[in-house]
């Protein structure tokens, strides 16, 4: 383990059986081990038939146009914590055959 005092949290190589011990805030501070988590947990959710997408930078425009772009007859239902993502979906979801709702993504405190 990499540990670098007030910088970022400890370097973890982890698989898909790893038992991690630290706070996941600790944890995911590292950023080598929030992308190892998101390859993880993406191949996991491609196996069972889940479509998952990558991008760089800020992931809101992916998520509302994804959103947006779903089948003429499933209702959208967008959860998350962002006003950005509200703010996109209201410029992008004008006019469309379904409903489109937005749920502000519960706190966890």
């Amino acid at each position: 383990m990499r540990w670098k005092k007030g910088c970022c949290g400890p370097e973890i190589h982890i698989s898909s059986q790893t038992v991690i011990y630290l706070k996941k805030a600790e944890f995911l501070l590292n950023t080598v081990n929030k992308q190892r988590f998101i390859n993880i947990l993406s191949d996991k959710l491609e196996r069972v038939g889940c479509v998952v997408q990558h991008t760089k930078g800020d992931a809101d425009k992916l998520i509302v146009m994804t959103a947006v772009k779903s089948p003429e007859f499933v209702d959208i239902v967008l959860v998350g914590e962002s006003t950005n993502l509200l703010v996109l979906l209201c410029c992008h979801a004008k006019n469309l055959p379904k409903a489109t709702y937005f749920r502000p993504e519960p706190k966890l405190h």
